[in-house]
């Protein structure tokens, strides 16, 4: 029998997805960003839950409480935005240490109401218990989004640009390097334009690496792809960060996660036009970085030499 270090995380996640039973009313259930479930006609109910354990996830030395409490909802507003849709409502659940201050739960409840005030969403609820060593705290966020405009991990196609917005790498150098953690930014406002034009065959948010949740696309949509290495945007602060290091800046973009940056594919005649969109409505830049290739191809990373390497997913996973 397999231990959890051999199964891994997304051993898990696919032997527990075979094992789930059908319904008419759920397009879209484990495996992606959010479920995805018929609620009425005009819109889509979306459904995702996020879990931050303390010294997996975060260290209470190195963290400020504040800054805590509004990525826990980040990184479920990021689920939502990665589908296309619009986040709603929340469901806080934290498993408290009885020897934890007071004040540093003051804190964290802050960062999350200032998180859940600037995108527009609505706590209405949770859980409190007790948890014998660790803080542990898990959100839930449903979301909704129209028929039209929902967005899955399936549907890249052959001949699709692979996109990305903002830069990877900097959240986790900077962890590694000065021991701090950034709050992400949800790119909610993003996606919805890249929804409005239908400018995405695929979707997801990169928060286990650019390699680990392109594998994700490429095993959901059954194709390929080749990356070129000078074009994944890296930032200046990342090059910073790694000089007199063993590190190199491409390697935290491929590798590091945390970034929450939206990765999708886009058929060519929309490029153009969902990068000048994108610009325009929201300030963020997105960037090509690659090609959508038939199945047979493989996923690879094409360096400005001319050479070719095999692109394994690579980025962090519960278990390994």
């Amino acid at each position: 029998m397999k231990s959890m270090k051999e199964l891994g995380e997304f051993g898990l996640i696919e032997k527990i997805r075979r094992s789930m039973r059908r319904n008419n009313n759920i397009l879209v259930n484990i495996g992606d960003d959010t479920a995805v479930i018929k609620s009425d006609k005009s819109k889509l109910l979306l459904l995702t839950t996020d879990m931050l354990v303390e010294d997996i996830h975060f260290t209470l030395k190195h963290t400020n409480p504040i800054e805590l409490g509004m990525k826990s909802i980040a990184v479920n507003l990021s689920d939502i935005a990665a589908m296309g849709g619009i986040p709603k409502y929340i469901l806080v659940s934290v498993g408290i240490p009885k020897s934890l201050p007071i004040k540093f739960i003051d804190g964290m409840h802050r960062g999350m109401k200032k998180m859940a005030k600037k995108y527009n969403v609505h706590i209405v609820g949770g859980d409190t218990v007790e948890s014998p060593k660790a803080l542990v705290i898990n959100i839930a966020l449903t979301g909704e989004v129209e028929p039209h405009n929902f967005i899955t991990r399936s549907g890249a196609k052959i001949g699709d640009a692979i996109l990305v917005t903002g830069s990877l790498g900097y959240v986790s150098a900077k962890l590694q390097f000065l021991r701090r953690t950034i709050v992400p930014i949800p790119r909610v406002r993003e996606a919805r334009e890249i929804a409005k034009i239908r400018g995405a065959n695929a979707m997801i948010d990169v928060s286990d690496g650019l390699s680990s949740d392109l594998g994700h696309i490429l095993e959901e949509s059954k194709v390929g792809a080749r990356l070129f290495a000078d074009k994944i945007p890296v930032s200046r602060e990342t090059i910073s960060l790694c000089k007199g290091s063993n590190k190199k800046p491409l390697w935290f973009a491929l590798n590091g996660g945390e970034d929450y940056e939206l990765l999708w594919t886009s058929p060519m005649n929309k490029v153009n036009e969902v990068i000048k969109r994108v610009q325009k409505h929201t300030g963020t830049k997105a960037t090509v970085i690659g090609v959508i290739l038939k199945k047979e191809c493989g996923n690879a990373i094409v360096y400005s030499t001319g050479k070719i390497e095999k692109l394994n997913k690579s980025g962090y996973e519960h278990f390994k």
